[in-house]
């Protein structure tokens, strides 16, 4: 760990926010740890008992936000819904690049219900072409971390030609 920490230093990384990944998932660990899994793959309890648990479920994997104007902002909707039997909350989602940008609301998603992610793709000095970036979901379903992909395509803008 002590070696890891070094390494970014000197690559130029910023430590705080690996030290902050590593916590918590270190946290997320131990909330787990209680869970077993049966010879039938199911998770019960330490008595036995079936826990309950929220279930995210994305409304895809990919989200296409189309054709977006070079120097301009784009604008798209995720959805899922919460098919466990206890509240969905969102931790955290984790962008690979600050040119797209989720946010969700901290509110729990009770079982059933839906929610949404709503993401904004910054083309601000951006080369027209397509692009493609991965997001990750942090929470307390049963498959804490989910993946989706939000692509588009920025465009050269018509009034500069």
């Amino acid at each position: 760990m002590k070696l890891a920490i070094i390494v970014l230093l000197l690559l130029g990384y910023s430590v705080i926010p690996v030290l902050a990944h590593v916590i918590s998932d270190r946290v997320e660990h131990k909330a787990l740890a209680g869970n077993q899994t049966t010879d039938n793959g199911k998770r019960t309890t330490e008595n036995g008992q079936r826990p309950t648990s929220p279930h995210l479920q994305l409304d895809s994997t990919y989200l296409d936000m189309g054709c977006i104007p070079v120097d301009s902002i784009g604008e798209a909707v995720m959805g899922f819904h919460n098919t466990g039997d206890a509240p969905l909350q969102i931790f955290r989602i984790f962008s690979e690049c600050g040119c797209t940008v989720p946010s969700y609301s901290s509110d729990e998603v009770m079982p059933g219900e839906r929610g949404e992610i709503t993401i904004r793709f910054n083309g601000k000095n951006r080369v027209a072409g397509s692009f493609r970036k991965a997001l990750r979901i942090r929470s307390n379903a049963d498959n804490h971390r989910e993946v989706f992909i939000v692509k588009g395509r920025i465009i050269p803008d018509s009034k500069n030609k």
